[in-house]
């Protein structure tokens, strides 16, 4: 079988090693018959967690939640596929590269394609979330490829600025203030935007951004503590950021109006699954949606910080490339392009997340379909940021940028992972309705007055309900107060 032939949306194999699953099984369908559909009891199907056991029961269905495929990162670009290799364990190169896609997505400033009959820049969301010591602190890495970006964005500004008040006050020496009038405050542009900034020094870093920027928080309750003060509802911001929609914000301060009509935000966080409900407060909120999840938890094991030889200073490591990321940025700006997918790639998206989504509707439903519309902009904007890269690796000055066979099935093997863990994520958040169907009363109707997990999940199987449906039940009925958690893994109902 050839290369080109390996390459095609067969799914990726479920590779288990010391009893994990190692990545998706069979996640992309074979998409020359959208009819070869899994059941909705295959669909998103993930090893069933450990029943007993150390750690959060709140927390067990994060431990197998599916890797993100070897295959992928031995065909990356050159830039993520070194930054990659850095990390030795699967779940660090996993937050990694989820956290650099995303910052980089939010530096490409001239790079655009059409999808839907619409105008799309590359800009990605994500949230990293796991408990805490889980792993997710190498996030930080992922920010510091920005950095000499926002540096030199900072520079620039405070340059002008300078050269802003010192013609000031000039006019002001002279007692011209016909000059001074005119004399126009230049703006301070930034790439990453505090998260712990006042709600107006917010609003002013997107207008004298033109709307450009990263919030970028290791800690996602520091941008939702802010959010929560005396400015409005920031997630509709954020909702119409995604889609690069016209956003328009009035003050009551000096009666200021601002608007902005192409946001181009981009979004990385990383926190504690409680972190995600202070920004995302349910499953049917339109922001879930629009987020890239990747959800774990890691088992409590110690790792050796001793110094080593061989040992590199990640600090100054990632201080180095983060230099090589504003000459990649410096050259795709003087090389303007569009991006495109293949005839051949845009029908196997089409075919591939029509098999999605009805799966998705037959096991599920309800706003959870949304998360698979946009995956698929999602998926457009992987690839977008991939080939992007490689367009600078290679030095080509094309201004029209089609994605490669390569590329295209690097972004579909993402996607597949980032929605199974969006899914774990669904289920996780409070929803209202969630036990007006009559599988959930059946469900708990057949629970006996105490019980253990074993046992619901036992009353689960039996009418074809998915673990992680089940965990999401007890959690909702004990927040309904129809449970009482007496102990771990043990109920009552009240």
């Amino acid at each position: 079988m050839s290369y080109e032939e390996k390459l095609n949306l067969e799914g990726t194999a479920c590779q288990v090693e010391n009893g994990s699953i190692n990545s998706v099984e069979a996640t992309v369908t074979d998409t020359s018959n959208t009819t070869q559909i899994a059941n909705s009891a295959q669909f998103a199907r993930i090893a069933k967690p450990p029943i007993d056991g150390g750690g959060d029961e709140d927390d067990i269905d994060l431990f197998d939640t599916p890797l993100i495929p070897k295959e992928v990162y031995e065909n990356l670009p050159d830039l993520l596929k070194g930054n990659s290799a850095v990390f030795d364990r699967p779940r660090e190169k996993d937050v990694f590269l989820t956290g650099a896609l995303t910052i980089l997505s939010g530096c490409l400033n001239t790079v655009d394609g059409i999808y839907d009959e619409r105008e799309f820049y590359a800009n990605l969301n994500c949230f990293v979330v796991a408990p805490p010591a889980s792993g997710k602190g190498v996030f930080v890495y992922a920010r510091m490829l920005g950095e000499a970006y926002h540096e030199k964005l900072v520079e620039e500004s405070e340059q002008t600025r300078k050269q802003y008040q010192a013609q000031l006050n000039k006019y002001e020496d002279n007692k011209d203030a016909t000059s001074t009038a005119v004399l126009k405050k230049p703006p301070f542009r930034i790439l990453f935007i505090p998260g712990n900034a006042s709600s107006s020094a917010i609003i002013q870093h997107l207008v004298e951004g033109e709307g450009r920027g990263i919030f970028c928080e290791t800690e996602a309750d520091t941008l939702t503590g802010s959010i929560k003060q005396d400015w409005g509802n920031f997630s509709d911001l954020l909702r119409k950021a995604f889609h690069h929609e016209y956003v328009s914000i009035t003050r009551k301060t000096n009666s200021e109006y601002n608007e902005i009509k192409r946001p181009r935000l981009s979004v990385a966080l990383s926190g504690t699954p409680n972190q995600v409900e202070g920004l995302i407060p349910s499953a049917e909120d339109g922001l879930f949606s629009r987020f890239i999840f990747y959800a774990f938890s890691s088992r409590s094991e110690w790792r050796s910080v001793a110094p080593r030889k061989k040992r590199r200073n990640l600090n100054s490591y990632f201080r180095e490339q983060s230099v090589e990321v504003l000459k990649m940025i410096d050259y795709l700006d003087a090389n303007p392009s569009s991006f495109d997918l293949t005839e051949d790639q845009w029908s196997k998206l089409d075919q591939q997340f029509e098999a999605w989504l009805l799966n998705v509707n037959q096991s599920i439903g309800g706003d959870a379909e949304s998360s698979i519309k946009r995956l698929g902009l999602i998926l457009f904007r992987l690839a977008m940021v991939l080939t992007s890269i490689r367009k600078y690796e290679a030095k080509s000055k094309e201004n029209s940028l089609v994605c490669s066979d390569i590329d295209f099935k690097i972004a579909m093997q993402l996607v597949a992972v980032y929605k199974e863990h969006s899914l774990h994520m669904f289920n996780r958040l409070p929803q209202t309705g969630s036990f007006s169907d009559k599988m959930a009363r059946q469900f708990y109707n057949e629970l006996p007055k105490a019980f253990k997990r074993r046992q619901a999940l036992d009353a689960g199987d039996s009418n074809g309900i998915e673990v992680r449906t089940v965990d999401k039940y007890l959690r909702a009925l004990v927040t309904a107060k129809k449970l009482e958690k007496l102990k771990f893994g043990s109920y009552i109902k009240t």
